[in-house]
């Protein structure tokens, strides 16, 4: 029989890490790779969160870069189009076409923005590393949530805290509204795990279940949710064990939960 583990947490979950102490973006304004010109800054100040991912284009790079680019699509459903992810040679001297090439060959899809350009180099983020990942958000502040260089750059659980802390504080506040008593309970006989949560007002919904390379394995939305306690339950029979997030999107902000499927 599976069992599950659930991990009592923050709405936004901090303890993320930098590679330097620099905490504000480097600006740029830079054609990618289709012709279409990008301002760092005002994207960031229009609300957007950006995953900026070096590569050279190498093996090396494959991992963190990939599992990045499934971490940012996991957000499109409860986010749509506010998660963006930039993949940038290291030091803008890799042909478009290369490092297109090497992302399409490699399962890195199409909803990215490609750049080559000196402008846009990992020296603005201190310590160089192959592959470098990067977070950046916070509006009109540019903020860093996450850099980490080479291995540590894959870290699937800082990538995903790192945008979710991102967008909760890019996002216009309301103060009137909240999720509260946002729970995971576990129903071993039916191999469940209910999400319980209450609003104090209506909103649109989305919950989805996140594997540990941020790539979205169940969701459901509804429209208008009443306010009061809701719940909604994911069935786990079939998953293998490891890592989960479980995430809540309302009009006011993101929440999530983590717990771990074990054999």
């Amino acid at each position: 029989m599976k069992k599950i583990f659930v991990l009592t947490v923050c709405l936004v979950v901090f303890g993320l890490t930098y590679s330097k102490a620099q905490t504000a973006a480097t600006d740029f304004t830079e054609n990618d790779c289709a012709g279409t010109s990008h301002h760092l800054f005002s994207e960031l100040e229009s609300g957007k969160v950006i995953v900026l991912v070096f590569v050279m284009p190498c093996s090396s790079c494959l991992g963190p870069a990939l599992t990045a680019y499934n971490i940012v699509e996991s957000f499109q459903g409860s986010n749509p189009g506010q998660v963006l992810y930039y993949l940038s040679d290291d030091i803008g001297t890799t042909l478009c076409s290369q490092i297109d090439g090497w992302a399409t060959s490699n399962g890195i899809g199409s909803n990215r923005s490609s750049f080559s350009s000196p402008n846009i180099t990992m020296n603005d983020y201190g310590i160089a590393g192959m592959p470098k990942v990067v977070v950046l958000g916070g509006g009109i502040q540019h903020k860093i949530y996450y850099n980490e260089n080479d291995a540590a750059a894959g870290n699937s659980i800082n990538i995903h805290n790192a945008i979710s802390t991102a967008l909760a504080e890019t996002g216009i506040s309301d103060l009137s509204f909240s999720v509260k008593d946002f729970s995971l309970l576990i129903d071993y006989s039916n191999s469940t795990v209910k999400t319980s949560y209450s609003l104090n007002k209506s909103s649109q919904v989305n919950i989805s279940m996140i594997n540990s390379i941020g790539q979205e394995i169940k969701s459901v939305s509804f429209a208008n949710q009443l306010p009061g306690t809701q719940s909604h339950d994911f069935n786990f029979e079939n998953l293998t064990a490891g890592l989960y997030f479980i995430n809540i999107k309302t009009s006011n902000g993101s929440y999530s939960r983590k717990f771990f499927i074990g054999k």
